[in-house]
C-alpha cells in the first residue's frame, strides 16, 4: 500500500544465520513483496542459495513452472536428504505466505470498501491506531487511505 523506501539492513541482520539452512550469512527477504506491501515484519533471513531456492519453489508451486520443477528435481537428486529437508521447509513457507497474502488482500479490500467510514472516523477524532487495530493493519495504511481519500475529493 504505502510507497516507502526500504530501510537499511543492520549488520546484525546481515550476519544472522539463514532461517532455512543455518548458513552464517544471510540477507533479508520480504515474504510479502516490498513493492506491493511496503516494509512489513514478514521477512526471513536467507542465504543467497536458499533465497534462489525459495523463488524456484514459489514458481513451481504457484505457477506450475516446468523449468523450475526440473531445477528442483535435479537439486533434490544431487542433494539427498538435506536437499529434501530444505525443499520441504521452503514449500511450507511458500504455502504459509500465500495464506498470509490472501488474508492481507482481504484486509486491504475491507479498507477500500470502508474508506468513507474510515475517513469520517478520523475526522470525528478516532485515533488512527484504534482504526488500524479494528482492521488488523499497520497505522500507515489508515493514513494512506485517508490521504488518498482527500486527494480524490
Amino acid at each position: 500500500m504505502p510507497k516507502v523506501r526500504r530501510r537499511a539492513i543492520f549488520a546484525s541482520e546481515r550476519t544472522a544465520p539463514c532461517d532455512c539452512c543455518g548458513y552464517p550469512l544471510a540477507h533479508r527477504h520480504h515474504y510479502l513483496e516490498f513493492a506491493e506491501f511496503g516494509e512489513t515484519d514478514e521477512v526471513a533471513y536467507l542465504c543467497p542459495n536458499c533465497h534462489d531456492l525459495y523463488h524456484l519453489v514459489k514458481r513451481d508451486l504457484l505457477l506450475k513452472s516446468s523449468r523450475c520443477r526440473a531445477i528442483l528435481n535435479a537439486f533434490s537428486q544431487k542433494g539427498g536428504k538435506s536437499a529434501l529437508h530444505l525443499l520441504a521447509w521452503l514449500q511450507g513457507k511458500v504455502l504459509e505466505v500465500e495464506g498470509l497474502r490472501h488474508e492481507i488482500k482481504v484486509r486491504i479490500a475491507a479498507l477500500h470498501a470502508n474508506r468513507s467510514k474510515i475517513i469520517a472516523d478520523v475526522l470525528n477524532g478516532c485515533l488512527v491506531t484504534e482504526i488500524a487495530a479494528e482492521y488488523c493493519v499497520p497505522d500507515g495504511w489508515i493514513v494512506e487511505i485517508c490521504s488518498r481519500g482527500q486527494e480524490s475529493e
